[in-house]
């Protein structure tokens, strides 16, 4: 290995990790759709996957409160995002089953099928890295993850 290899920090070969993953998913997006996420913030990056992420375990939705916890942000702002990823067509409101006074949000029918095919290259790629470690190392970096998500979730929830 290159002595300046040995240099780069954590964060960096995460960030390198990470946006290698992401960059799977974009290329597996037709430019039409790939040119509308560009056009999101940051932010509306993180509550669309934030959405994605509780609906998995939560297909109902994400209540609106939360939704605005989770993203640091005023029940009115988290609204606003809201009203602007439904016009994008990416989420929609519900009125919640069980509780009349709570909206739920969740991605759209039209923009799932979309994030379908992005978790499907984002995996393909995750596995192709993995190829290169050993079936060892495979469960030791599976265990690694799942300790790093379950800390992420006991501290921050979604």
């Amino acid at each position: 290995m290159p002595e300046a290899y040995e240099e780069v920090s954590q964060v960096d070969k995460m960030r390198a990790i990470t946006d290698y993953i992401n960059r799977a998913g974009a290329a597996a997006m037709p430019d039409s759709q790939r040119k509308k996420l560009y056009k999101l913030s940051v932010r509306q990056c993180a509550v669309v996957a934030n959405i994605r992420r509780y609906t998995r375990q939560h297909p109902e939705g994400v209540p609106m409160s939360i939704l605005a916890e989770r993203a640091g942000m005023s029940p009115s702002a988290a609204s606003h995002m809201v009203d602007s990823l439904t016009a994008q067509g990416m989420v929609e409101r519900h009125q919640s089953p069980t509780d009349r006074r709570a909206v739920l949000v969740t991605i759209s029918k039209s923009f799932l099928n979309l994030a379908i095919e992005i978790d499907k290259a984002q995996q393909n790629a995750i596995d192709e890295l993995c190829s290169e470690l050993t079936e060892e190392e495979r469960a030791i970096n599976r265990a690694v993850v799942d300790k790093l998500y379950n800390a992420i979730i006991e501290r921050v929830g979604i």
